[in-house]
């Protein structure tokens, strides 16, 4: 079987997690995720953004990516809610685990509350 070429698909999985996570755990969760499924960051540095802007826009939190060589990986803070939530998207041309995923943030993140998943 030949193996896939990058690009001629992408896989998206995004998940929601409860509870407040500082940027630089996330971006060491980050490494620590992208060896767990597989891919490669190429030695691509993690780059976060803070909100709100220095012109007021956006809410509060902090969004940090981690390009990957078969896509990205994202988290999306927003820790001033009641209920304080880690939004998290993996896209990759190549397949991974979904469950494994889950369960990785589950223990490092914060529960899970919700997930899905499409392909383009």
């Amino acid at each position: 079987m030949a193996a896939e070429v990058l690009g001629e698909r992408l896989r998206v999985a995004g998940f929601c997690c409860l509870g407040v996570v500082s940027s630089v755990r996330l971006i060491q969760l980050a490494k620590t995720l992208v060896q767990l499924v597989g891919m490669d960051t190429a030695g691509m540095e993690a780059k976060v953004w803070s909100y709100p802007l220095p012109d007021g826009k956006g809410g509060v939190g902090q969004t940090i990516c981690q390009p990957l060589v078969e896509s990205l990986l994202a988290f999306d803070t927003w820790p001033v809610l009641t209920s304080p939530r880690i939004y998290v998207i993996l896209a990759s041309c190549r397949e991974f685990d979904m469950v494994e995923v889950e369960e990785f943030l589950g223990a490092d993140v914060g529960q899970v509350i919700r997930s899905g998943y499409f392909e383009l």
